[in-house]
């Protein structure tokens, strides 16, 4: 036998603890076996019906699952033996009540506590054999261990049939305590192997490395990295199906027997038992070949699963349908054999791809899963007492075959978590050995993978950071720089690879347990509760300190601007000063690694430099810094090392510096074709651009909110095909301007003229149609409609005949006119390169992709009058650059742009003038080397820093990282040229 189940090669371990587990796990057998063959004589003993008998039965199922997984989870954290140990004890206490019990007040308790006592101890069997034993060897072993099931229901059928033949059935109960007795105390005998053990050895790791015991996982993080592996995902759906199906057979089997054939208890016991033996030569027969496709193919043993279900299913048909008894033995006993086939190598196949750290809650969750089905089996009673028991099996062979072949799905996915599983053990392994050599880093991501249903952002990224590094993520729009920061955050799932964080496994840690290790996250753009005071805000970042005072005093000292206005709303402050916020927040959780995403989105170059400053002093305190930015030169000021990401996989890694020679990389993936456009640029003459008629003019502009004056006497005009830049610090009332001229706010006092027309009392949607477009700070789409839909809604302005009538009947013109809009919609999608999101929904996309959307949906429009706010807010900084020439070429068509932006090297070879602007009144207009070098601005908005000013430009960003000066910004003649 030893050499049938190839058990030669079992290493260290030996033999003997395969034999006690064998053993408990047939002693866990003894009793549920015993209890199904003596329902109808315990039925009879208590004056039951059939369905108070096998509600009595299942009573037990659900008490035990809700225990089985609080188990599964101890079993992760404590001594897998013991509680092996103590599952049996439980057991044999339960046989003996039930074979004492006079009342249901005690045979249900004894039910109760039999089922209790599986549940304490099956979650760590399968745990324990995959520690103890090698991959090569679980064949082997697990077909072992499976083998003591149908003993364990054989000899308990015998047992319990031939005793309540031969004395009575209360002494069955008794004499099966005793070896669940000698078991429970063979279990002090064991050694506890350490977690993972075997996959660290396979994976190439030392003897010290194989014997580090891993970290415990929490609770969340537990449940987390099991539904995280996709074949326990389709496997635990299938479970309520497989087990519904044979549960309600068991239950059914003995009352057909006996109602139909008049099979008294022995012979009950016998029939019961009798397919045991085939059960056993199923494993044995398919031990070879669960061990071939193990080394192999190990999915082909699910997807034969479905094979297995069917031909199982068709012999409870046959059940059904039987004439004899002999041919509904005959037909369960060859049921049970080709079922038996594949059972040991299902059970190998999960221990490959179940994280080793939560083996146990993994085994555990599949009994809760398993809930649902219980249902079944009361319902299959109930519809055979109403039509008879070869109808209620009937009803049990379609539940069973929908989890055949569920099971057979998950096949799709073992590869994957078998990989996921081999690279979270070589990371680990990785970690443990740069530590022994004194390099260890403070951060290891390998093969990260992420998928939002069945979209996949990150492919197998690695990632490492050394401790006290500031590291800058860079990359493109899209390419899921802030998805990786969730990821080691614990916002995002992983879908596999692994995340080692100070030589911790955090791959399925989350949010609070990645804050409580040191971890801290800014989001860009909203990582403060606008509805709370600035004190609030940081009452609460600083909520797990004793004594908060001091901490939230030193940040005040490094962001003065917030101690004015500790009393006022979050979502009153500007921009500038809600990252200055975030950032506060984010230093009063004394990180020891701070993640920051996007820290200049939206902010002048004054506060940009601030932000460097406090982010440069905090990681020379000794905080690492991980920081994304659209802005390569602002990474360089500040990072030594880059990261650059492209669709989910890493390009480049190395020196910041070394990044800008690489052209193959820092390129525009959306913007090219706009930004190379052979489409023929009209003659400035043609289009009216030295006209002196304005085309948008605003006098006398003034709004207050409350008390706070946000714009006050503003007076510009624009010209057809002429380009004005908007600059000013956050809070200037820049924004706010825009929303007084599109006619999203009502002025205090103020004219709006569009081409002459006085349009201050038109809606925003009459001055939409008139052609003023406008973009936002934050992309405003319609999350729920594709890229497709949404720029057909932008271009719906064009549209004359636009009635319901036309519509519904599709009259020519109508035709015409939507083949005209579907033709300008592919002219969008192609020139801004997001074709291939055209079916994809704008809540799918990254923050800068859904700003190229908004940037098409305004091309669209076709605009007379286009307000930009922030256009290159959120875009890689090619992005920003291939920006430049397209709208120099929508200017050239006679389109007036009015753009705010705090690119100053971007707009400054856009723009035809500027108008600066601080604390809501206009400070400087004129040519843009005037008005960048008048001392109000620069006092006020550009600060000391060159390459915060010099967001855009090859030569600039250069320079700047080498201290030399930057270059002349473009000269009126040169912007004309382009």
């Amino acid at each position: 036998m030893i050499d049938r189940f190839d058990l030669r090669n079992v290493g260290a371990a030996g033999l003997f603890p395969l034999g006690v587990l064998f053993g408990l796990n047939a002693v866990d057998e003894l009793y549920q076996s015993a209890f199904n063959v003596l329902l109808p004589d315990i039925r009879d003993a208590f004056g039951l019906s059939n369905t108070t008998a096998v509600l009595v039965s299942v009573l037990a199922i659900p008490a035990a699952i809700l225990v089985s997984l609080p188990m599964g989870f101890l079993g992760d954290r404590r001594r897998r033996v013991r509680l092996a140990g103590i599952g049996a004890g439980i057991t044999a206490g339960a046989a003996v009540a039930t074979a004492l019990a006079a009342s249901l007040w005690i045979l249900v308790p004894g039910r109760i506590a039999g089922a209790l006592g599986r549940s304490v101890t099956q979650p760590t069997h399968q745990g324990l054999l995959a520690d103890w034993y090698p991959p090569e060897a679980r064949a082997g072993v697990y077909s072992m261990w499976r083998v003591a099931n149908p003993v364990g229901v054989l000899a308990g059928s015998l047992i319990a049939g031939g005793f309540a033949w031969w004395v009575d059935w209360r002494l069955s109960f008794a004499v099966l305590a005793v070896p669940a007795l000698v078991f429970a105390a063979m279990t002090l005998r064991l050694t506890e192997p350490r977690r993972g053990v075997q996959e660290r050895v396979a994976a190439g790791a030392d003897a010290e490395q194989a014997d580090l015991e891993e970290e415990p996982a929490s609770w969340q993080e537990s449940w987390r990295a099991v539904t995280g592996v996709a074949t326990m995902r389709r496997v635990n759906q299938a479970v309520p199906w497989l087990l519904g199906g044979m549960i309600g057979i068991n239950i059914l089997l003995p009352l057909f027997y006996e109602e139909v054939f008049g099979v008294g208890a022995a012979g009950r016991g016998f029939l019961m038992g009798s397919q045991e033996p085939f059960t056993i030569v199923g494993i044995v027969v398919g031990v070879p070949f669960a061990r071939r496709l193990l080394v192999h193919d190990p999915a082909r043993m699910l997807y034969l699963f479905a094979v297995v279900a069917t031909v199982t299913a068709l012999g409870f048909v046959v059940i059904a349908a039987a004439p004899s008894i002999w041919v509904a033995a005959g037909a369960a006993a060859v049921s049970a054999l080709v079922r038996a086939m594949l059972l040991p190598g299902l059970a190998a196949v999960f221990s490959l791809v179940l994280p080793p750290r939560v083996r146990s809650f993994a085994f555990a969750a599949v009994d809760v899963y398993a809930l649902p089905g219980l249902l079944a089996a009361p319902a299959a009673t109930i519809i055979g007492a109403e039509y008879g028991l070869r109808i209620g099996i009937l009803v049990m062979v379609p539940v069973f075959l929908i989890g055949g072949y569920l099971v057979a799905s998950a096949g799709l996915g073992v590869q994957a978590d078998m990989r996921a599983n081999q690279v979270a053990a070589l990371a680990r392994a990785e970690s443990r050995r740069q530590r022994l050599a004194g390099d260890a880093k403070l951060l290891l991501c390998r093969g990260v993978e992420v998928r939002f249903g069945h979209s996949q952002v990150l492919f197998g990224v690695d990632f490492e950071v050394g401790d006290g590094e500031i590291v800058a993520l860079v990359g493109t729009n899209g390419a899921g720089k802030t998805t990786l920061l969730n990821a080691v955050n614990g916002v995002v799932a992983c879908s596999g690879g692994a995340i080692v964080y100070d030589g911790r496994d955090i791959t399925h840690a989350p949010p609070q347990r990645c804050l409580s290790l040191g971890i801290s996250y800014m989001p860009g753009g909203q990582a403060v509760f606008p509805t709370l005071t600035v004190a609030e805000n940081l009452r609460t970042a600083a909520w797990s300190m004793d004594d908060e005072a001091p901490a939230v005093e030193d940040v005040l000292r490094r962001f003065p601007e917030l101690r004015t206005r500790m009393s006022e709303s979050a979502g009153n402050l500007s921009g500038g000063q809600q990252q200055m916020l975030g950032l506060a927040m984010a230093f009063l959780s004394k990180p020891r690694l701070l993640l920051i995403d996007e820290l200049s989105l939206g902010l002048s170059p004054a506060v940009v430099v601030e932000l460097l400053d406090a982010v440069r002093e905090l990681n020379a305190s000794g905080t690492t810094v991980v920081i994304v930015e659209q802005s390569i030169n602002l990474a360089l000021t500040v990072a030594d090392r880059a990261v650059f990401l492209e669709r989910g996989q890493v390009r480049f890694d190395g020196a910041a510096a070394d990044l800008l020679d690489r052209p193959d990389v820092l390129r525009s993936v959306y913007l090219t074709s706009a930004a190379t456009s052979d489409d023929p640029v009209p003659d400035a003459s043609l289009v009216g651009a030295g006209s002196s008629a304005p085309v948008l003019s605003v006098s006398d502009m003034s709004h207050r909110f409350g008390g706070i004056e946000a714009v006050r006497d503003v007076d510009f005009s624009v010209r057809q095909g002429s380009v004005l830049g908007v600059i000013g610090p956050n809070g200037a009332g820049k924004s706010t301007l825009f929303d007084l001229v599109s006619g999203h706010i009502r002025p205090d006092r103020g004219q709006v003229s569009l081409n002459g027309t006085d349009v201050s009392r038109w809606s925003a949607a009459r001055r939409a149609t008139a052609g003023l477009g406008r973009s936002f700070q934050d992309a405003h789409l319609f999350p729920a409609m594709t890229v497709s839909e949404t720029l057909t809604v932008a271009a719906t302005r064009h549209i004359r005949h636009g009635d319901a009538v036309s519509a519904a009947l599709a009259l020519p013109h109508q035709r015409i006119e939507e083949e005209e809009l579907a033709a300008r919609v592919q002219d969008a999608l192609e020139r801004f390169g997001i074709g291939h999101f055209a079916s994809h929904f704008v809540g799918e996309l990254s923050t800068g992709s859904r700003r190229v959307v908004e940037l098409a949906a305004t091309f669209v429009h076709d605009p007379a009058v286009l307000l930009l706010d922030e256009p290159t807010s959120g875009l890689a900084q090619r992005e920003g650059e291939a920006l430049i020439p397209l709208l120099r070429s929508v200017a050239a068509t006679g389109c007036a742009l009015v753009v705010i932006e705090h690119d100053i090297a971007l707009l400054r070879d856009l723009a035809d003038e500027f108008l600066a602007m601080d604390r809501g009144r206009v400070t400087a207009t004129g040519l843009p080397e005037e008005v960048l070098a008048h001392p109000a601005v620069i006092d006020s908005y550009l600060g000391g820093d060159v390459a915060t000013t010099q967001r855009s430009g090859r030569s600039q960003a250069g320079r700047a990282h080498q201290g030399q000066p930057t270059s002349e910004p473009m000269s009126q003649e040169q912007r004309s040229q382009q």
